[in-house]
């Protein structure tokens, strides 16, 4: 890490910032973001594929 990253990384943690949400809108989110996961694990696993060599082109 450089010193300029350390840094930025401590002006983040300071500038947080707290917002209020609604349970529902909460959910939403924490469901989109489970969607997200599974998507990114999907394609990283497919490309693991592609780069073993485990897809046939159709």
């Amino acid at each position: 890490m450089t010193e300029r990253f350390i840094k930025w990384e401590i002006i983040k943690v300071v500038m947080a910032e707290t917002v209020t949400i609604t349970k529902k809108e909460y959910q939403k989110l924490k469901k989109k973001e489970e969607i997200d996961t599974e998507l990114l694990k999907d394609i990283a696993s497919g490309i693991k594929d592609v780069l073993k060599g485990r897809i046939k082109e159709v």
